[in-house]
């Protein structure tokens, strides 16, 4: 995350086209993670501003793209629709459901073992052995 965060501020302070030194990008990134460690370890309440403000960051641009792809389609633009290829998908009730039945099995048993690890009175000793227990389970 550090990385893709420092590519982006390289891009933007080196001129188009030049490549950005690995040292430099590997620096930002270092300096940037210690900045937020340091942040979270000094106060958790600006940390959880500046989440706050990221998060609005990240989901503002797209609440915009998607108001301005309704607003075209009201206004009747909406030459991109006329060919959307579902020619050859199969819409038989069994292979849906048991397509979203595989997406559905995999997030729910992540979440169980998660709760069932803060039930445990000791999860140090326990947690290790049950998710090694769990992964063998689920690549079966």
């Amino acid at each position: 995350m550090g990385l893709a965060f420092a590519s982006y501020v390289g891009q933007s302070v080196f001129p188009i086209g030049c490549h950005i030194p690995d040292q430099v990008r590997t620096l930002l990134a270092a300096v940037v993670i210690s900045f937020l460690t340091f942040l979270n370890c000094y106060d958790v309440r600006s940390t959880v501003r500046l989440q706050n403000i990221f998060m609005v960051a990240k989901i503002a641009p797209l609440v915009f793209i998607i108001l301005a792809g309704f607003l075209t389609l009201g206004f009747g633009d909406g030459d991109n629709f006329q060919n959307i290829s579902f020619e050859n998908t199969n819409y038989n009730p069994g292979v849906m459901s048991l397509a979203l039945y595989i997406c559905f099995y995999s997030y729910q048993g992540w979440q169980l073992i998660y709760s069932v690890t803060e039930e445990l009175k000791d999860p140090n000793k326990y947690i290790l052995d049950k998710n090694r227990c769990f992964l063998n389970y689920s690549n079966i």
